[in-house]
Formats: structure tokens, C-alpha cells, sequence
């Protein structure tokens, strides 16, 4: 609810960060044709909190880590943990130093150590 009701000041600061080059990552969508249009429109809709609740997150058989940036500045780093708690199988959180909301495009060997850390403490080990 909160969301649609800040739909245009949050787009409007998007818009600013991205003219003054102060997002981490603007080469991923400011360029785009209608990127503004996009993110006021899914915003407006109640976005996230509309379509992902614990209610779905519960319904994950899979083990799960959860990766955060340390620094989000759109999602509290406190929801990683509501994350942990809802997930049926959670195997943990894990904070990716030197990142905000895109922590795959912000430190990328960081995700991708813990990725394959992850992938191979999961996989069945050969007999």
C-alpha cells in the first residue's frame, strides 16, 4: 500500500540518483526507453509487497541461502532475516560487503564465491 502511495517521489528520486550518476549500477535500466513509465507503473500496482508475502515465501521446498547488500538503501537488511524465517529451509543469510540493492552487479566475486560454496555444500557427494 505504502509502495503505490510513494510510487511518483520514489520514481522521481530514482530519475534524480540516475541523471547524477549516484546509483552503483544506472547502466542497467536508466538508458532504457520508458524505464521511468516502468518503474512508476509496477510502484503504482503495489509491486513486491502485492505478489511476494511470507504466506509464498513459506511455500519454497527448496534449501535456500539468502544473499542481501549490507547496504541496501530499498530493502531494510533486517527483511534478509524475515527471509530466513519464512523460508522452509533456509540454510542462512549471507551480507555482500560493498553492496546495495544489486548485489550480483556490485560485488560480484563476493556472490559468486558464496554461490559456489553453497552450490557445492549442497550437492550429493559421490560413493
Amino acid at each position: 500500500f505504502l509502495t503505490s502511495l510513494a510510487a511518483d517521489p520514489v520514481t522521481n528520486l530514482f530519475q534524480w540518483r540516475a541523471t547524477n550518476g549516484l546509483l552503483p549500477y544506472p547502466h542497467v535500466w536508466a538508458k532504457e526507453t520508458n524505464w521511468r513509465q516502468s518503474l512508476r507503473a509496477y510502484l503504482k500496482s503495489g509491486g513486491y509487497q502485492n505478489r511476494v508475502g511470507p504466506e509464498l515465501i513459506k511455500t519454497v521446498p527448496q534449501p535456500t541461502l539468502v544473499l542481501w547488500g549490507e547496504e541496501d538503501d530499498v530493502l531494510p537488511v533486517e527483511d534478509a532475516y524475515k527471509y530466513q524465517a519464512d523460508l522452509p529451509d533456509c540454510v542462512g543469510v549471507k551480507l555482500v560487503p560493498e553492496a546495495q540493492h544489486a548485489p550480483a552487479l556490485e560485488n560480484p566475486s563476493f556472490v559468486a564465491q558464496q554461490i559456489i560454496a553453497y552450490a557445492k555444500a549442497e550437492s550429493p557427494t559421490d560413493v
